[in-house]
């Protein structure tokens, strides 16, 4: 290469470095290269990323869905974009907009992965503030909107009320004995009754004469409110604004019944005022109000019974992709692990043939004549080190096979979790099979975070919906782990007790604050950031240990940690 084509090669690198966040890894994520900039931005050292694996950098915020999905891609070849939020050196969290390209081999599959990111922090933290703002003005809009309808009604009621009792007083005094509400007309001063229509007469059974000549004390006792000096002082005071209140009165055969009062001051042309009180009869009205509380209770029932029809769905289809990803995964590694496996097992034969060739001409070597060739001989003995290549090539042939043996491990262990052969008809299931495959799943989840202590007692098969199951333990084991902020265990007993077992993960976390403990199995309940928890998994967990006829216990204390214990009968009680 002539020298202007290095210079180039450099400044384009130079270049690069002053732009760009640049890392290049092998084909296990582990990390071979990092420019500058990298490493100014991670807070790590060159020396602490070469060799690490990019997990290093894992800041929580994405799902392992979002993960699955990247190495889907650069893993089958193709260039991969996307935002990633990264946690540094120092606990700090930085966004980077990251195309990660794929190197390929002679063969065509990967063997290093180069990334180049831009930082988008401010960007994103930009973002969440306009959302935030945004959805704060929606709020108040929404909050005015509603207040000037409130205002809107009650002015509109008011104002009407005033109508109608204004043109019924003034105009039509046959209107006002016609009207189905009772309006009685008393002295502002002396609170002697003038007027009362024939509504009111009816409505109470008195007699027109019974009415007005009865004394007030008796008149209050009753129908309170109806004309008081309270009352009327009150009316003066709120610059003659009606008043409305409901209260309850009494026949004159002792029957009672609720009423509505307007009461208002109306000031004549000579100065005089009078009292307008206004009586309506809200029976019928009582009655629509608890029907449309029977109707909104039953609403409300059916509206829990949606919640959790939608929430089963949810995660029946959760679970359905579980079982079309690892009978893909399954159906794609199987066959060539097997074979790779198969040549492992030939090429380790034929390295062992080979070495005992060369053990049968070190033995030959001392029958050569030639004293320069033998010398020879040695020197390419020494320079391939034989002895090393013996005990290396075993190690490297073992780490081979251990590595798929995993491989495959990982893939049974994802058809057992979700069990993908099994349909959805109650079938006896070994717990303990199920935690492990669980655990396997959410091992990333929590190896970073805690040690698992397992300490299984002795269990009978359960009739149960094993995948349903396995996704309870999942949320629990999940649950402990994100409770632990720097590093502790979680310990996972089991036992049984008469016709039931029962199953407890304890964590040594933060624990549950007092007043978050009734409401952890409330749908869409969580303490976590917004973007962490959805407040659905203890929701669906409740759900479907109720489906067993289970049941879930919890006890936490702040500092020192939470433990839940799942109770579910060993048979499924037979219904009527």
């Amino acid at each position: 290469m002539s020298e202007i084509a290095i210079d180039d090669m450099r400044a384009f690198r130079e270049a690069l470095d002053q732009h760009a966040i640049v890392s290049i890894a092998d084909a296990g994520g582990n990390i071979t290269y990092v420019n500058d900039k990298f490493c100014q931005i991670s807070k790590y050292s060159r020396d602490e990323l070469i060799g690490r694996n990019h997990r290093l950098l894992k800041s929580g915020m994405h799902d392992a869905r979002f993960f699955d999905d990247l190495w889907l891609t650069i893993s089958s070849g193709r260039t991969w974009q996307g935002e990633v939020c990264n946690r540094s050196k120092d606990g700090g969290l930085y966004w980077v907009e990251t195309t990660i390209v794929p190197g390929l081999d002679e063969n065509g599959l990967p063997c290093r992965y180069v990334s180049m990111r831009t930082e988008i922090t401010r960007i994103k933290q930009a973002e969440a503030a306009l959302a935030q703002s945004k959805a704060e003005l929606e709020m108040r809009v929404r909050s005015r909107t509603v207040e000037l309808e409130q205002t809107k009604h009650k002015l509109e009621v008011d104002a009407l009320a005033r109508k109608q009792l204004i043109n019924k007083l003034v105009y039509f005094k046959s209107v006002l004995d016609q009207s189905q509400e009772a309006i009685f007309i008393f002295d502002a001063d002396s609170l002697r009754m003038i007027y009362l229509n024939h509504s009111a007469e009816t409505g109470l059974g008195f007699g027109k004469d019974e009415l007005m000549q009865m004394p007030l004390p008796q008149l209050d006792e009753r129908m309170s409110y109806l004309a008081s000096a309270e009352m009327v002082a009150s009316l003066r005071a709120n610059g003659n604004e009606d008043i409305a209140l409901d209260t309850e009165y009494q026949r004159k055969d002792g029957g009672r019944f609720p009423v509505e009062l307007i009461l208002k001051l109306v000031t004549g042309n000579d100065g005089k005022q009078v009292l307008i009180t206004v009586v309506r009869n809200i029976v019928g009205r009582k009655d629509a109000y608890q029907d449309q509380r029977k109707n909104y209770e039953a609403m409300q029932t059916l509206n829990r019974e949606l919640e959790e029809a939608q929430n089963h769905l949810m995660q029946s289809d959760k679970m359905a992709s579980i079982g079309q990803l690892a009978a893909g995964v399954a159906h794609e590694i199987n066959n060539p692990i097997g074979y790779v496996y198969s040549n492992l097992g030939t090429l380790e034969k034929y390295v062992q043939d080979t070495f005992a060739m060369l053990a049968m001409y070190e033995q030959a070597e001392g029958s050569i004549a030639d004293a320069e060739v033998r010398e020879k001989l040695k020197a390419a003995r020494d320079k391939l080190d034989i002895a090393f290549l013996k005990e290396d090539l075993s190690a490297l042939m073992n780490e081979s096979k251990d590595g798929i043996t995993r491989v495959k491990q990982i893939v049974q262990n994802l058809k057992d979790f979700s069990h993908v052969d099994a349909t959805d008809e109650w079938q006896y299931a070994d717990l303990h099979q199920g935690l492990d495959s669980t655990l396997n799943i959410v091992s990333n989840e929590i190896k970073y975070k805690a040690d698992v202590v397992r300490e299984y007692g002795d269990l009978p098969e359960v009739e149960c919906l094993s995948s349903q199951l396995n996704q309870v333990f999942m949320n629990l084991l999940v649950n402990a782990s994100h409770a632990i902020e720097e590093r502790g265990t979680v310990t996972i007993r089991t036992g049984r007790q008469g016709d039931e077992v029962w199953v407890e993960i304890a964590d040594s976390g933060k624990g549950i604050a007092p007043e978050h403990l009734k409401k952890i199995f409330d749908p869409f309940f969580t303490t976590k950031p917004i973007g962490k928890g959805t407040g659905l998994g203890l929701s669906l967990s409740y759900g479907i240990l109720q489906k067993h006829h289970g049941r879930i216990e919890v006890e936490s204390e702040v500092g020192k940690g939470t433990t839940f214990r799942v109770w579910l009968p060993v048979r499924q009680p037979v219904l009527a």
